[in-house]
């Protein structure tokens, strides 16, 4: 097939390369050299006859690809069957041929005034997004409008954009209309195993709308509070400053630490050796170290250790 193409592409003719395929092939050739690339799947027995009506203009093709195209091999992660066992995610090394939600028609649509109808929401609640989608050509079309969803809070690793929702609108030449999206606790969240749930951390979250997962048109960011907690988990390898982010362990680090400084100096109070560290930067000065360097910073056994651990456990609940 890829040679018939190259020799079909070497004429110099013309050329509309349709592909019929139900996944991903290199097309590179083909977007260098033919005039048209038209992604037809696998249509079924009808499938002739959409296609010639979309070769010539009787409507305008208006799908939007699921998937990612690349340019080479060599731009697809090393994997020795498709299953791809052992691998979490699927992902292109270079820049795609056709990225995700990408499709071009005989019409162009222009995107504007993006509306939330909230600036900050909890976990709970729905979030409307609202945008403007008019169409500035000559043929009537449609557009699938694709909202994705970016997690800006850092709390987990995460794909840069996630589609969250989309719609797709048909309009007439110079036709303009207001489509609406929701996005509600599962649209924000990930599995987190802590809880056994799904959990959408507190931050920010940028609201993307874009005609492909590569043409983002326009953004807003809302801001997102959580309802759930997740249990902190306490070990030997906490560092310190975890467990100052936490305002019941640092009650307890801050008492441990007010022990150490009164140890400091061979124990006289209002030694010069004491006075000269503050409770603070004792903290900053261990807050990169987890709690089993306590044995040898603090001088505590580790008995003592694990009973600390114990008393934050208990103080955390």
């Amino acid at each position: 097939q890829q040679r018939l193409m190259h020799a079909v592409l070497e004429t110099g003719k013309k050329v509309i390369v349709c592909n019929f395929t139900g996944s991903a092939m290199n097309l590179s050739e083909a977007e260098e050299k033919a005039d048209a690339v038209i992604q037809a799947w696998y249509p079924g027995s009808q499938g002739g006859k959409a296609l010639a009506n979309i070769l010539f203009g009787e409507v305008s093709p208006s799908g939007k690809l699921p998937i990612t195209f690349y340019r080479t091999l060599d731009e697809l992660p090393d994997f020795t069957d498709y299953s791809m066992k052992g691998r979490t995610y699927r992902y292109l090394t270079e820049e795609p041929l056709y990225p995700f939600g990408y499709g071009l028609s005989y019409t162009t649509f222009e995107y504007s005034d993006l509306q939330l109808s909230k600036e900050k929401i909890k976990d709970m609640e729905t979030l409307q997004v609202s945008v403007k989608v008019k169409n500035t050509g000559k043929m009537a079309g449609k557009e699938v409008v694709q909202l994705y969803v970016s997690d800006k809070t850092n709390a987990v690793m995460r794909p840069v954009n996630e589609l969250k929702n989309f719609v797709k609108v048909e309009l007439q030449p110079q036709e303009e209309k207001t489509v609406t999206m929701e996005l509600n606790k599962r649209s924000f969240a990930w599995y987190n195993t802590k809880v056994n749930d799904w959990y959408a951390g507190s931050g920010t979250y940028e609201i993307l709308i874009g005609s492909s997962s590569r043409d983002i048109r326009l953004t807003k960011t809302v801001e997102l509070e959580s309802t759930m907690k997740i249990p902190m988990e306490i070990h030997t390898n906490t560092t310190i400053s975890e467990l100052m982010e936490n305002e019941k362990a640092k009650e307890v680090m801050k008492d441990l630490v007010d022990q150490m400084m009164a140890n400091i100096g061979g124990g006289e109070e209002g030694s010069a050796a004491s006075e000269a560290i503050s409770q603070e930067m004792m903290i900053k000065m261990m807050e990169n170290s987890p709690l089993r360097a306590l044995r040898s910073f603090a001088g505590i056994s580790t008995e003592e250790v694990q009973e600390l651990i114990k008393k934050l456990k208990e103080a955390v609940k």
